[in-house]
């Protein structure tokens, strides 16, 4: 498989940023290594480009294929790892702009999309959840419910877990509910509210534990003077019972996809800066109190802006799926996360 080595000059040529060797200001402190040998953090030249294009991608259930929206309010297409063949899923269909496309256990597409765009805060408080039949024979079905950014989705059951923000920006509500099918259209079932004992402005991200909790990343009120921070968090469904694995002053830590088993997760790191938020590489964070905590996958680079984010383990745990990006793309209202190409890393 091709290396991204080999296609530097087509990815400057693409994004309109020049690649380099990572060389990005050092990591927080506490990335230092611990006593026992770590594998060394994966580099720009050991992924594999799987797209030249898109943001925000995910595995199937299978661990074949990959899917991913070209853009914010774009498509939802989906490549095949082998043949590296791509189609357009909602290209033929009537929608108001795809944010993100994940997989359901039955093969199914669950879509966050708008009914009507009315502008980078759509994104926000105007996004509803759709289910796309794997055929797509039909129209994407309606849920009905309002999401603040990422779902979590089993991968036991057609269960997810999403977050609404009912009073404005200050704090969030997580919810859980079930998607059922009824005479061939889906439905979303069993809402129940999760209560938390640490509120914050959180998001939703991932089951683990057989489904009984949600990992979510809570993000600090801002202050005068500090840019952004956020810790990782888990939430106990049955009783409310928040666990910290990591949330500390100087760093910005967004929990981002699981490894099958829950042991352990994938994480956009920085040290917090002085205002806004720093270009961020790739942590592994192991899912107990402060657990070990260690680099991942070097996406910054000594002066420039190129980054990665929104990894995504595969169900084997044997890779990571991720998008390279670059902080110029996220300037402006409501561009978080947004990405320039799919990349494919063996861990």
């Amino acid at each position: 498989m091709r290396k991204i080595r080999q296609a530097i000059v087509g990815f400057a040529a693409v994004t309109g940023a020049l690649i380099c060797l990572p060389g990005h200001a050092a990591p927080p402190a506490s990335l230092s290594p611990h006593a026992q040998p770590v594998p060394a953090a994966k580099q720009w030249e050991d992924a594999i480009v799987l797209s030249w294009f898109g943001e925000r991608p995910t595995f199937s259930p299978d661990g074949k294929r990959v899917a991913f929206v070209d853009k914010q309010f774009g498509n939802a297409f989906e490549i095949d790892i082998a043949t590296r063949r791509i189609r357009n899923l909602t290209g033929n269909l009537p929608h108001q702009g795809i944010i993100r496309v994940q997989y359901l256990p039955n093969g199914d597409f669950l879509l966050t999309a708008p009914r009507m765009l009315l502008g980078p805060e759509t994104r926000f408080k105007g996004a509803g959840l759709w289910v796309l039949k794997s055929d797509l024979a039909h129209g994407l079905m309606p849920l009905d419910q309002l999401v603040m950014e990422g779902v979590a989705v089993s991968r036991r059951s057609n269960r997810i877990a999403f977050t609404e923000l009912p009073g404005g920006n200050s704090t969030s509500e997580f919810y859980t509910a079930d998607i059922a099918y009824q005479g061939g259209q889906a439905r979303l079932v069993n809402r129940q509210r999760v209560i938390r004992e640490k509120p914050c402005m959180g998001e939703t991200q991932d089951f683990r534990n057989a489904d009984r909790e949600i990992t979510f990343t809570c993000y600090a009120r801002r202050e005068a003077g500090r840019g952004e921070q956020a810790g990782v968090y888990g939430v106990d469904i049955a009783s409310g019972k928040v666990t910290r694995y990591r949330d500390r002053d100087d760093e910005y830590n967004e929990v981002e996809g699981i490894a099958p088993d829950g042991s352990w997760t994938a994480v956009e790191c920085t040290a917090r800066i002085d205002k806004g938020l720093a270009p961020n590489d790739i942590c592994r964070l192991e899912l107990t109190e402060d657990g070990p905590y260690r680099l991942l996958f070097k996406g910054t680079q000594a002066n420039s802006r190129r980054k990665a984010n929104n990894p995504v383990i595969s169900p084997d745990g044997k890779w990571m799926v991720l998008s390279s990006s670059n902080a110029a793309l996220e300037e402006g209202e409501g561009n978080a996360g947004r990405g320039d190409g799919i990349l494919l890393l063996r861990l």
